[in-house]
């Protein structure tokens, strides 16, 4: 089983005791896109991005010093260049995993079932080492004459057709998910969906479902999850699995 979920634009690189570290598949693929990059101006950056100018000269100087190879830094906190991903994502999803709680074992489950979908560096297992970037798929960026979903697509979805693993539990976004094609993918894919009962009707919050998202992770990894029946036990914050609103390739839970 594998389990996808979407990076976080905010990033923490304080140093951190833990050393193990991994390397990301896709890095050649990563420095055709840093190429790229390097060749935009700070104003380019802002309007491709749409951030503010100091975040657009933020950016200009993360991909200007992006390299390829990384290494776990023991260095001061001003001077730390890379990190496992999954301590560096710094978003909601992220917070409500709740990391500082887990065990050797946990962290080992979230490396071998969790793949962190990127518009930089294509897939990241948790501990594979990132350096600082902001890039989404929504930019308005050009690689190889494609945009970034048709840069990715094929390679993602090879990518998850090799591997032995039957099933895909879908926590990220759209945004991220649809870089998947799903017409040419040979695993069962399960979307995961939470929705809370607003205004007379049941919707997906966008804050709330972030952090259902982290949490779900966190059921997973700390009861080793591999069964698919099993994720209908997750019970959270008042959200239940509801069977009616549920699908074969969709579970959804709700909050009343």
């Amino acid at each position: 089983m594998k389990v996808i979920i979407s990076p976080a634009k905010t990033l923490n690189f304080d140093e951190i005791d833990f050393k193990d570290s991994s390397k990301s598949v896709f890095l050649d693929m990563a420095e055709e896109i840093i190429t790229e990059l390097r060749k935009l101006t700070v104003e380019d950056i802002g309007k491709k991005l749409k951030v503010n100018e100091n975040l657009a000269k933020l950016n200009y100087k993360r991909y200007q010093n992006w390299k390829k190879d990384t290494s776990v830094s023991s260095a001061t906190v001003n001077k730390i260049n890379s990190k496992q991903a999954i301590f560096t994502y710094n978003g909601h999803l992220f917070k409500n995993i709740e990391l500082d709680s887990f065990r050797n074992d946990d962290i080992d489950y979230l490396q071998d079932n969790l793949v962190i979908i990127s518009t930089l560096y294509g897939v990241l297992r948790p501990l594979d080492l990132i350096m600082p970037y902001r890039l989404d798929f929504l930019a308005k960026i050009k690689v190889n004459n494609n945009n970034l979903y048709a840069f990715w697509q094929d390679i993602i979805t090879d990518y998850f057709n090799e591997l032995n693993d039957k099933l895909i539990i879908n926590l990220a976004s759209n945004e991220y998910s649809k870089v998947l094609n799903r017409k040419k993918l040979n695993k069962k894919v399960v979307d995961i969906v939470f929705k809370e009962f607003k205004n007379g009707k049941y919707k997906t919050m966008s804050m709330s479902a972030k952090k259902m998202r982290g949490r779900f992770l966190n059921f997973l990894a700390k009861n080793k999850i591999t069964d698919l029946e099993f994720l209908k036990k997750f019970d959270f914050d008042n959200y239940k699995f509801s069977e009616k609103e549920s699908s074969d390739n969709c579970f959804t839970f709700l909050k009343n």
